[in-house]
């Protein structure tokens, strides 16, 4: 029910899509609002809208679903040996940066047979081929459109801000050095993207944006060519550009984690194939992902009470 009320925004359109009436629905809703001591779900003229609590409590509760769903259902597992396939994943190039290299590394050893496919697939076009199953899964911070897409946290990292090697900043950057220093951002995807995560994640905090990428790889680039140039970036991927000449330093203000999620459909959320691979990619990536070996440019550690609670999917990179 809370997860119907979380996908419907309405009580009516919540009671329709589980089968009851709305009177069980809002008094199951009452039972949860004593048992969290919270109103959980706000009403207003066009439905309802969900409070912090159950925004924080939403990620919890649809895997608890998922891997509720999955394990009543019957199933033959996969067999990558037996049967080869090709795995079409959609991910942006920082996905393919942090992550791709160990998967191929790993599914070399245990789906020789299977072929890897990364796509750098965005709004119409991802959520086609979500529907259409010709994409296998999403990697990625921000969940892709369309209804009935499952998702799972795969790892979290903390940000960063990176500068050229050679400047005169310290080990860690201040609010006020931050808001008067020319940025550099980089987000993949639509126009739209780009000031909706910048509006989420700093909020309240100037930024002189000077210049836009869509790709994390041009990054390091630019910030060795314009010295001035600062951007904003996870901790892993600011190590993964250590053959660059640049200084990677801790915020002294809080920024929200950067998250990486695993989404899927709805209707495959039973099927043995994408019950394997999840599986194998969520194993991979339960401690987080791996960070390069050895870099002289290490990344300094801010107190912990700095770093701010992770952003919604919906709003991230």
């Amino acid at each position: 029910m809370f997860d119907a009320l979380l996908r419907t925004a309405s009580v009516s359109r919540a009671a329709k899509t589980l089968g009851l009436s709305q009177s069980a629905v809002s008094q199951s809703l009452g039972k949860l609002r004593r048992h969290f001591g919270d109103e959980l779900f706000l009403r207003h003229s066009a439905g309802v809208t969900p409070t912090s609590t159950a925004v924080a409590l939403a990620d919890d509760i649809r895997q608890f679903i998922t891997f509720s769903e999955a394990a009543l259902m019957p199933r033959a597992a996969f067999d990558p040996i037996s049967k080869p396939r090709d795995i079409r994943i959609s991910t942006s190039d920082l996905g393919e940066i942090l992550m791709a290299p160990l998967m191929l590394e790993a599914f070399s050893r245990f789906a020789p047979n299977c072929r890897l496919t990364f796509l750098d697939l965005w709004g119409e076009e991802l959520r086609e081929g979500l529907e259409r199953g010709t994409i296998d899964l999403v990697l990625n911070g921000r969940k892709p459109p369309g209804g009935d897409v499952l998702q799972q946290k795969l790892f979290d990292d903390s940000i960063v801000v990176l500068a050229h090697g050679e400047s005169r900043l310290g080990p860690f950057i201040t609010e006020a050095e931050f808001s008067v220093l020319p940025h550099l951002t980089a987000s993949p995807g639509r126009l739209d993207h780009v000031i909706a995560d910048d509006t989420a994640i700093f909020r309240g905090i100037p930024r002189n944006v000077v210049a836009h990428v869509s790709n994390w790889l041009a990054v390091p680039h630019l910030i060795e060519s314009q010295r001035d140039l600062i951007a904003v970036a996870p901790s892993l991927l600011a190590t993964a550009y250590q053959r660059f000449d640049l200084k990677v330093m801790k915020p002294t203000f809080a920024i929200p984690d950067f998250c990486i999620y695993q989404f899927w459909r709805r209707r495959v959320n039973a099927d043995p194939f994408s019950l394997w691979l999840r599986s194998q990619v969520r194993a991979l990536f339960a401690r987080g992902a791996p960070a390069p070996q050895a870099s002289s440019a290490c990344v300094p550690t801010a107190p912990r009470s700095l770093r701010a609670a992770p952003l919604a999917p919906e709003l991230l990179y």
